[in-house]
């Protein structure tokens, strides 16, 4: 199966989920070990300062990392699911709504930890940047 065909069948299951229909996320680009989602900017995501709602940033990274990881696993998804073990997010900017859409990106990089690995899978970097 293709990186195109496999990104539409993950985004098919993304979009069944009601977050992902309220923020209104989309693939952007989809390849192996490689997530590029966007998400618009609505009225009904900014806060009171008029910025995008820091949990929506969270949640679109958490999105493009999501599809990273299931790119490494397409052979075992009939077998296995992934959940997300930790998550961390530093704001450099304001997300100022008006200069949306906002675009979330991530790539599956060789895990470096002191620890030994339980698995083989790289952990999955995530970014977000306004487009």
């Amino acid at each position: 199966m293709d990186s195109a065909t496999m990104g539409d069948m993950v985004m098919a299951g993304f979009k069944k989920l009601g977050f992902i229909q309220f923020t209104g996320i989309e693939s952007v680009e989809y390849a192996p070990g490689r997530s590029v989602v966007q998400m618009p900017a609505r009225a009904e995501h900014f806060n009171h300062n008029g910025d995008i709602h820091a949990a929506l940033l969270f949640g679109l990274a958490e999105t493009a990392a999501m599809g990273a990881s299931i790119s490494g696993i397409v052979d075992l998804l009939g077998e296995t699911f992934i959940v997300a073990r930790d998550g961390r997010i530093e704001y450099l900017a304001r997300a100022k709504g008006q200069e949306g859409p906002f675009t979330g990106t991530a790539e599956l990089t060789p895990r470096r930890s002191p620890r030994p690995a339980r698995t083989s899978s790289p952990a999955p970097r995530s970014s977000w940047r306004c487009r």
